[in-house]
């Protein structure tokens, strides 16, 4: 609610609790109305994405996405709209492939996470950078600072490509 009153993104990490999550975000909007956010750490299925892309959620994917045995967390990232994919580390946990079981996580790794994303988006990875960070700034409403790739960004945020 506080995030609600101040207009501020609400960041949830859900896992092996997507219905009942979707269940208490539905009721808190039909009592206090519409929050924005994003679901951090995307682990879900297809169908559970889709809850919380129906309730205006961004949908962020970590390390998860480059292993082998999340086919339906790749199925996410592949369908997720352009406008509303984020990608990140979620430091020091969840390694992506390759640095997965070598080391503790960090920040430097999310281009891990962009290649794959990328891969299965069929996009550049040039695009895919551009693109989540235009959704991180529209969703946490930030202003880059002036860089060759600003302009570009700023358009990419304003029509939503």
């Amino acid at each position: 609610m506080i995030a609600q009153q101040l207009d501020l993104p609400v960041i949830i990490h859900c896992r092996d609790a997507a219905s009942r999550m979707v269940e208490l975000l539905r009721a808190f909007w039909l009592k206090h109305g519409s929050v924005r956010g994003v679901m951090h750490c995307w682990s879900g299925t297809w169908e559970e994405t889709q809850w919380f892309l129906d309730l205006g959620f961004h949908i962020s994917f970590s390390g998860i996405v480059t292993f082998k045995n999340a086919v339906s967390v790749q199925e996410s990232a592949r369908s997720v709209p352009d406008d509303r994919i984020l990608i990140e580390t979620d430091c020091p946990f969840l390694a992506p492939v390759p640095k997965r079981g070598e080391r503790r996580n960090q920040p430097a790794y999310v281009r891990y996470v962009a290649e794959q994303v990328a891969r299965l988006r069929q996009v550049s990875l040039e695009s895919l950078a551009a693109q989540t960070t235009a959704n991180a700034c529209a969703l946490f409403r930030l202003t880059l600072p002036n860089s060759p790739i600003e302009n570009e960004l700023r358009t990419l945020a304003s029509t939503g490509s």
